[in-house]
């Protein structure tokens, strides 16, 4: 997201749900990846981004690339918890 982007709707869910939502992230840009911008600073950048935008600080801790990666992990680890007992069933034949 840059700057003036407010898309607050769109993360809402209201103009077109998601069974899984969405998820706010400020990624580095290729000016910024040219610049040199470690990963790390370009994760402080994305929380202060979120956490002081009029727009979207009241939701900052549910936005950025961390919030991400634990939503991803939580979607993988339940869906391997779903497979496993046809997996062990196909493994025991």
């Amino acid at each position: 997201m840059d700057e003036g982007t407010n898309a607050l709707e769109l993360l809402s869910g209201t103009i077109y749900p998601l069974k899984l939502g969405y998820y706010g992230c400020k990624c580095r840009s290729q000016q910024n990846i040219n610049d040199n911008m470690t990963i790390k600073e370009a994760l402080e950048r994305e929380a202060k981004f979120f956490s002081s935008h009029p727009n979207y600080s009241a939701e900052a801790s549910k936005m950025g690339i961390p919030y991400l990666s634990k939503k991803l992990n939580v979607i993988l680890v339940n869906h391997i918890k779903k497979c496993i007992p046809n997996l062990s069933s196909q493994i025991a034949m």
